[in-house]
Order: structure tokens, then sequence, then C-alpha cells
């Protein structure tokens, strides 16, 4: 099975980045290895994820998550890239079943996953609003896009290396950026199994 390289990007998500990690590192696929890069955080995020069984890096500077993910990727080991957002927890298949379908159907570029209905920390009505509506608007958007969901994506390395890094000058909208670039050569797909 090929190995996995889970990347997360972080800055300023001490009050979720262990539950994250904590998350890849329980998953029942394997072999996988997980990068975490701090993107020069001043919350206590990058000593709580020192504090974890995982490779820690860190961008240059602050410059925003495209860099990060660049970051990571670029010290990845693995066959496949699994991008996820710092404030999200994979549910334990969700590496499994991401690389199952990316197996199963080599024109996809990228299988993304969709968030629950509720947020992981139930901290504020702004935060349950907006994970409901970012569960909303994903499952309206199963099967293919021309997006890329990047806070939660399977992306194989050679894919990657073909339509190239995340722009590192875009610090919001990244991801329609790649998606786009992504979509003009492979197919990019939506499903609720990867949660």
């Amino acid at each position: 099975r090929p190995l996995v390289s889970v990347v997360i990007p972080n800055y300023n998500y001490g009050n979720s980045i262990g539950l994250c990690i904590d998350a890849a590192l329980q998953q029942t696929y394997s072999p996988l290895e997980v990068i975490v890069v701090d993107d020069h955080s001043t919350d206590d995020s990058l000593n709580i994820a020192r504090r974890r069984d995982v490779t820690v890096l860190q961008t240059p500077r602050n410059s925003g998550v495209a860099v990060a993910r660049n970051t990571g990727a670029a010290a990845a080991r693995g066959e496949i890239l699994f991008f996820v957002d710092s404030d999200v927890a994979l549910r334990p298949d969700a590496v499994e079943k991401a690389v199952d379908e990316l197996l199963a159907h080599p024109e996809y570029g990228a299988v993304c996953g969709i968030y629950e209905d509720e947020p992981l920390i139930r901290d504020s009505i702004v935060e349950e609003c907006r994970v409901l509506q970012a569960y909303c608007w994903r499952m309206d958007s199963l099967g293919t896009v021309s997006f890329l969901f990047s806070s939660l994506t399977a992306i194989p390395r050679k894919v990657f290396q073909e339509v190239g890094p995340f722009n590192p000058r875009l610090r919001q909208t990244e991801e329609v950026d790649y998606g786009e670039r992504m979509s003009a050569r492979y197919q990019i797909r939506v499903t609720p199994h990867v949660l």
C-alpha cells in the first residue's frame, strides 16, 4: 500500500491542533506519516505539536497556508499527500477511504472529504453556523467539482508534482486557484465517505 503523508498546516490553532494530530495518528490506514507545518504561530500550538510523535516544520516567516502546505509537501515521503487543516479531526477511516477512492479511480486528481455538521470544538454560535454552512456547501457539491476543498483532501504526489505547488502569493482562495489548475487535467471528487 502506498505511503500516505498527512500534511497539517497550522497558525494559532492551539485549541484544536492536538485533536487534529491525534486523529491523524489514529488512522486505520498504514503506512502513514504525519507532518505539521507551523506558520510562525504566536500561541502554544507549536509546543503542542512537538509533544507528539510527528515531524514538525516551520515556515521561514508567517507566509500563509499555501506556503505551509507546500513546505509539508516538499518534506513528505508519501506517494499520496493528504492535506488536513489544523482545526479538523479526521474520522479513523478517512485516509483509508480516500486512498481506496484514488486507487480505484486513476482519473481522479484529488478526493475531497466533507465536514460533519457539528464543530470539532463547540465554543461559539458563530463557529456552529460556519461549520453547518461548510457542511451544507460540501453536501451540495458531492461529485465532480472544479475547485478544491484543500482543508480535507488527498492528492497523489505525481498529480501534485504535475499541477505544481499551491500559489504562494495567495493567502486566500489558494484552493480555488489550485482547483482550476487541477480540473483542467484531472477530476476532483467530493465524497461523503471521507469525513
